[in-house]
């Protein structure tokens, strides 16, 4: 003979509400500390960029690669790893060129772009550029799109008129969609 249970037989139901509340308590908890966590991120980001705008203008054109570093480096100290970007170096003419690159700027779009650090680039061990412009840019650019609010002084109309305007304006935004499809641009 096959006996079935149901849970609310073998336990009470007040066990099984502390039980999903639990769940639940536990999740927010989670939740809570990931956005103190990016929290702190941006935080400890601002406070880098704040140090280096600070020390910046000690640098100059000629200084040796051991001085900047030793001015420069502690500013970035406390960046979290994803937040840095790694110095690239290259020989050009039989002379060792090296990039460094420092936490100048922060766009908040959860991005780590090119345009957010200034490079430093050293040409035997002294520095003879500062910017983007020596090399030609940055390759990556974070973009944050501003978000768009439409305000009318008139209460939400919900009749036959506002029902046609808003198909109108969805069919219209298909047919932009497709448009730039067509041309080999992303819908």
């Amino acid at each position: 003979m096959i006996i079935l249970f149901k849970a609310d037989n073998i336990l009470p139901n007040r066990f099984w509400g502390k039980f999903e509340r639990g769940r639940i308590m536990k999740k927010m908890l989670i939740l809570i500390c990931l956005m103190v966590v990016v929290g702190c991120d941006a935080i400890s980001i601002d406070t880098a960029i704040n140090k280096y705008h600070n020390l910046a203008p000690q640098i100059k054109l000629g200084d040796s690669k051991e001085s900047v570093l030793s001015i420069l480096n502690p500013t970035q100290k406390e960046l979290p790893s994803t937040a840095k970007k790694s110095p690239d170096q290259f020989w050009y003419e039989d002379v060792k060129v090296e990039i460094y690159y420092f936490r100048s700027n922060r766009q908040p779009d959860r991005l780590t772009t090119d345009d957010e650090f200034t490079p430093y680039v050293f040409r035997d061990e002294k520095l003879v550029a500062v910017g983007w412009a020596i090399l030609g840019g940055p390759k990556t650019v974070g973009r944050v799109m501003p978000q768009t609010t439409i305000q009318t002084n008139q209460p939400y109309d919900s009749s036959q008129q506002h029902q046609e305007t808003m198909n109108q304006l969805r069919q219209m935004e298909h047919k932009a969609s497709f448009d730039r499809m067509m041309r080999g641009g992303l819908p």
